[in-house]
């Protein structure tokens, strides 16, 4: 008898992060997200600042890279879910 293969998502390339969330749509299956993080800046005299950023590079259901997949309101979603983990 064979094991079943394990299907896991590639680790993050340098410069982005990695997070597993599990949203309603994925039905339990764990989404494991690949993210960059960019820190917002303060505002100054000269600049009015910048408000930090989450963007969603790729996410993964079983090692499988879902993000084409995805809904804009999908992809909200899971930048949302991430910052609020952060």
């Amino acid at each position: 008898m064979s094991a079943l293969p394990k299907f896991q998502a590639p680790p993050p390339p340098s410069g982005e992060h990695e997070i597993t969330l599990y949203p309603d749509w994925a039905n339990d299956e764990p989404v494991v997200c690949h993210y960059e993080h960019i820190p917002g800046e303060r505002a100054t005299f000269d600049h009015p600042g910048s408000p930090e950023e989450i963007n969603l590079i790729s996410a993964y259901i079983r090692g499988w890279d879902c993000y084409r997949m995805l809904s804009d309101e999908q992809i909200t979603a899971l930048e949302i879910a991430i910052q609020e983990r952060l």
